[in-house]
């Protein structure tokens, strides 16, 4: 089974809010998935790479463009794969990825959707 976790921009919003989305991902069957919360961007990518380090398969990032792309610098080169929940002011990396303005929409492609590969530098 995939192990979820999460790492939010805790200044971020989306469609519900982060507690709406502890609600989408246990109607997926992730009850309690581990879960970070932070308050400043350049705390991601030590606490992305918690995450991975413990075991987490798929990587929901809440947040804007530079919490993504972050997340993406900490954990490339590893088999983590990370889900855009876009969260920020106008999320263009999700949006040219096609990643949905709505939180269902959006988890539900991080789970199921189609899988990429980027290459970084």
């Amino acid at each position: 089974m995939t192990s979820v976790a999460v790492i939010a921009h805790s200044a971020k919003t989306f469609d519900g809010g982060l507690p709406a989305l502890r609600q989408t991902l246990a109607g997926y069957g992730f009850v309690d998935p581990p879960w970070i919360e932070v308050a400043k961007a350049k705390k991601i990518p030590k606490q992305a790479r918690r995450l991975r380090d413990e075991g987490a398969d798929v990587l929901f990032v809440w947040g804007g463009d530079g919490t993504v792309q972050r997340a993406l610098d900490a954990l490339a080169g590893s088999d983590t794969q990370v889900a855009i929940l876009p969260a920020g002011t106008a999320n263009l990396f999700a949006t040219n990825l096609g990643v949905p303005r709505d939180l269902d929409g959006a988890v539900r492609v991080g789970l199921h959707g189609a899988r990429r590969t980027i290459e970084l530098g």
